[in-house]
């Protein structure tokens, strides 16, 4: 075993331990790799490897699109998120379409601004989903792009 010193404050050992074998009849073993008294191709081998593997990590979750899994997981929740929406806007339009004071509500949409008109479309219950407790602010606002036609 050889111990390197880089200064006088900093020493590390050049003494690898790459793996355990399997356990034997004569007892476990540990096969140990001397990096000082190793072949001149392995030193390049083993740091070409790292920055390799550092290089194709940069590469794979920065340019190639890779992903962990729990930003898989809350970039599915965000579109089937949406996809709900976007399957609830019709019935919003439907009640909209439906509502016997539609003209009085569509010409007070007129006057009102963005965020007043999201509270237009809650209190009037367009954007209620049935079986819901009360208005989703989403859909009053996916609503009001379909019906921006209309006001």
């Amino acid at each position: 075993m050889q111990t390197v010193y880089l200064t006088s404050l900093v020493q590390f050992d050049v003494t690898v331990i790459l793996f355990h074998c399997i356990p034997s009849i004569a007892g476990c073993c540990t096969w140990v790799l001397n990096l000082a008294n190793s072949p001149d191709w392995l030193k390049p081998l083993l740091l070409g490897s790292v920055i390799g593997a550092a290089a194709l990590g940069v590469a794979g979750f920065g340019w190639a699109g890779w992903m962990t899994a729990g930003k898989a997981q809350i970039l599915a929740s965000d579109q089937s998120r949406d996809a709900v929406i976007e399957a609830l806007v019709p019935f919003c339009v439907q009640n909209a379409n439906n509502d016997p004071e539609a003209a009085v509500k569509f010409a007070a949409l007129k006057d009102a601004s963005d965020y007043e008109r999201s509270e237009m479309v809650m209190d009037g219950g367009w954007s209620t989903v049935a079986g819901r407790d009360g208005p989703d602010r989403r859909i009053a606002g996916a609503c009001l792009e379909k019906l921006a036609d209309r006001i």
